[in-house]
């Protein structure tokens, strides 16, 4: 999670400045709340996302690495898939693509990207009271390490296919991040705390869950890979799959 860990400081004494896109050091979450609110902050002075950290400190993996290597990892797929396709070989793509997840995952986990996040996606009348939900329940260490929410970028990237970035008319992402996506009982246990607060429905419209090994890599929804861009959703969690 690209969680913003810098202190920018003033010109004139060592007070912190006000963080553009995040609670300043001493900054009470009901002024944090207030300053950003995601309906009507706009990205070209905040930036693409508003973060959240919780009391927990945030990872500090090796996403250089995992990008590197697992761009190797992509290409390979690629080379070897069209010459399966070349000589009419198609049977042996899902072999080939299983391997290639197996391979990412190992990854990850020497990387230490580990991370993965909830996905939720709000309406605009909703997103200020959802976000409010997430960033006291994050602050207070009731959800996972950090979250983030969508700024209005003025409808440039369109709606939640683009990353869930998306101007003011328009759904927004939230994320809500946990430490480790093997961790299923975390995981589990940060979205029994997001039905509780109303965001999720058990009968409902499943939230997907995504690895950032995953986001670091480009693998996005019906990707050339064939792969899985989401591990899971919210029934399979909640159905106990």
């Amino acid at each position: 999670m690209e969680l913003p860990s810098e202190v920018s400081k003033s010109n004139h004494d060592s007070t912190p400045a006000i963080r553009p896109n995040r609670p300043s050091p001493t900054e009470q979450i009901d002024d944090f709340l207030a300053r950003l609110p995601p309906s009507t902050t706009k990205a070209t002075t905040a930036g693409p996302w508003i973060y959240i950290s919780g009391p927990l400190p945030t990872p500090k993996p090796d996403i250089a690495t995992l990008v590197r290597e697992g761009t190797h990892l992509l290409r390979a797929y690629e080379d070897e898939a069209a010459i399966l396709r070349a000589n009419d070989n198609t049977s042996e793509l899902t072999s080939l693509r299983e391997t290639l997840e197996r391979q990412i995952f190992a990854l990850a986990r020497e990387t230490g990207v580990i991370s993965g996040k909830w996905m939720l996606f709000a309406p605009p009348a909703v997103v200020d009271r959802w976000w409010a939900l997430v960033a006291r329940a994050t602050a207070e260490g009731e959800l996972g390490f950090g979250a983030k929410v969508a700024t209005d970028d003025g409808g440039t990237w369109g709606g939640g296919g683009g990353g869930g970035r998306s101007g003011s008319g328009k759904t927004r992402l939230i994320a809500v991040y946990t430490r480790d996506y093997a961790d299923r009982e975390d995981v589990g246990r940060v979205l029994g705390r997001l039905v509780a607060l109303g965001m999720v429905f058990v009968d409902g419209r499943p939230v997907y869950y995504k690895c950032d090994a995953f986001t670091y890599l480009g693998i996005m929804g019906r990707n050339s890979y064939g792969l899985r861009a989401s591990l899971f959703s919210s029934g399979d969690v909640l159905g106990g799959n």
